[in-house]
């Protein structure tokens, strides 16, 4: 599992699986990197506001749902 998958998936369990449910990246802990967050955003899974709060989007959900089988 990449950073970027480990984001998702932490993001995933925080909204526990809801869309919609923006998050700050602090409460990512350290999963919530830089390097991650950017190559989450590049791969469409995740919406960023205003550099610290974090969303899933669809893409990003679905994805979360494989790699934490």
């Amino acid at each position: 599992m990449t950073n970027a998958e480990r984001l998702i998936r932490t993001l995933y369990k925080l909204t526990e699986g809801q869309l919609g449910q923006w998050r700050m990246i602090d409460s990512l802990g350290k999963v919530g990197t830089a390097g991650a967050v950017d190559t989450a955003m590049r791969a469409g899974w995740i919406d960023l506001e205003g550099g610290h709060l974090v969303r899933l989007t669809e893409q990003g959900w679905q994805r979360a749902t494989i790699v934490g089988k």
